[in-house]
């Protein structure tokens, strides 16, 4: 007997709730700290060029636990701020206020976004290149863990 599947007429958006959430937050961020960061992307953006200093959400993985009617969805990702390094101390002191700040916007919204629970997990700081130009690149990583149950 062939087996006909059932088709649901909705579907979790927890991938698409949190994108919305960080870029929300991250503009939340640019309109407190409007000498932070210039522009908000809500993906990582294709080149280096344009204006700066300015922010991304970058990949978001997932894994997925199922147990007793109930599926657990980990998202991890990271969240970028750019900048150039013409003056690195004038670079890195926007990019400490950017570190701090996230931080506790990450403890404010932590339980804002759905059923699930955001968390920032760690951040780092490193050097981009592209031709001659040097950029600083802060990331901060983070946790969503969205809680749903199922049929």
């Amino acid at each position: 007997m062939p087996y006909t599947p059932v088709i649901p007429s909705t579907w979790s958006t927890g991938r698409v709730d949190l994108n919305e959430a960080l870029v929300a937050i991250l503009e939340a961020f640019r309109t407190a700290q409007p000498t932070i960061i210039r522009k908000v992307w809500s993906s990582a953006p294709p080149n280096l060029a344009g204006e700066r200093p300015f922010v991304y959400v970058g990949d978001i993985t997932e894994e997925v636990r199922n147990d007793s009617g109930l599926r657990m969805t980990d998202y991890t990702g990271s969240v970028g701020y750019v900048d150039i390094m013409s003056d690195n101390s004038e670079a890195g002191d926007r990019a400490m206020v950017f570190f701090d700040y996230m931080r506790d916007l990450f403890s404010a919204n932590a339980r804002g976004i759905s059923t699930g629970e955001l968390t920032q997990t760690g951040a780092r700081e490193e050097e981009l290149a592209q031709g001659p130009l040097r950029f600083y690149h802060g990331v901060i990583t983070y946790r969503y863990t969205l809680q749903e149950g199922f049929a």
